[in-house]
């Protein structure tokens, strides 16, 4: 939600100054692939695939993790009506949804952990693309729960570009998150890898400070921008 109003608001100004509207597009999966930044980033440059750090659903026995036969899922019925669709579409068990201990929220709330457990046992009995598409059929909110390889080799990943690399001038390229908002018609600007250490001293004394080139010379004789001196004038030497 809060990705889909700074798109809104982009898409707002760029009608200001540009006296335009466009369309704007904010899709569930780039929002999760941004939302593992660092985890993600690292995972880009070293392989190294994080591990999970725990499941913390809302304490309702209808949100969480659970196991398939054959690879876990999460699902999120977090009302009576979608309770009742996983239930009796779903599962097939129309004799739970008048079941004394989980007739109504109150009830479940009550006996969560039975509820959690008799769900857990049901969902071992089958495959998860088997439960993937009953779930959609009955369009109960679930998702698969990947690692973040997993996410970030998955086909949704690869179709909707989510990773791109971003030229530096010592690593050759480094790996970056695509943001999760697009527009039509005036989209985000090429990313730019991090500065080096003191890649911009110069510049910004100049520019911003106002300090004349003899007086930077000064300081870079005098080991005022150390080591990082050096590689700024490197890299204006090669531009």
């Amino acid at each position: 939600a809060m990705s889909a109003c700074n798109a809104i608001l982009l898409a707002l100004m760029a009608r200001e100054k540009h006296g335009y509207g466009q369309q704007v597009e904010v899709a569930l999966f780039d929002i999760a692939m941004a939302m593992t930044t660092f985890y993600g980033t690292a995972y880009l440059i070293t392989g190294d695939n994080p591990g999970r750090f725990g499941n913390s659903p809302n304490g309702s026995p209808t949100v969480g993790v659970f196991e398939a036969s054959d690879g876990p899922l999460y699902m999120a019925c977090a009302n009576d009506r979608l309770v009742r669709r996983l239930l009796s579409d779903v599962f097939e068990r129309p004799d739970l949804l008048t079941d004394p201990r989980f007739d109504s929220r109150k009830t479940r709330t009550a006996n969560r952990e039975e509820l959690r457990a008799t769900i857990a046992d049901i969902f071992k009995q089958d495959k998860l693309e088997t439960w993937m598409a009953k779930m959609k059929k009955a369009n109960v909110p679930v998702g698969y729960l990947r690692t973040v390889e997993q996410g970030f080799n998955s086909p949704e990943a690869r179709e909707r570009n989510r990773i791109s690399k971003i030229p530096h001038p010592t690593a050759g390229t480094v790996p970056n998150i695509e943001t999760p908002i697009k527009m039509t018609r005036t989209p985000v600007i090429d990313p730019v890898a991090a500065p080096l250490l003191g890649q911009h001293t110069q510049q910004v004394l100049r520019d911003t400070l106002g300090y004349d080139d003899e007086r930077i010379r000064v300081l870079s004789n005098a080991g005022a921008f150390g080591k990082a001196a050096g590689e700024e004038q490197a890299l204006q030497n090669s531009a």
